[in-house]
């Protein structure tokens, strides 16, 4: 499961919703092992990594959903924003 800040996740949505229709891409770090990112950094390429996709089809609506990426097999996990 990802843990996420209010905060982190607001900027996230900010950042895709910048690029829109375009793709935007980045990376959010935390303690390694810990699930719970705590600051945002411009570029992914960590393995073992949450995937975060971000929809901004919907400008009233934001579809925030993460996967993780083990041994070739994608699984969708639950997202937990807390305050």
């Amino acid at each position: 499961m990802l843990t996420i800040t209010r905060d982190l996740h607001d900027k996230i949505v900010a950042h895709a919703r910048a690029d829109h229709p375009d793709e935007a891409c980045g990376v959010i770090a935390g303690p390694a092992g810990s699930d719970r990112p705590q600051r945002f950094i411009a570029y992914a390429s960590e393995p073992q990594a949450h995937y975060v996709l971000v929809s901004t089809r919907d400008e009233d609506a934001t579809e925030f959903r993460s996967y993780r990426i083990t041994d070739g097999a994608v699984t969708e996990e639950p997202v937990t924003v807390v305050e």
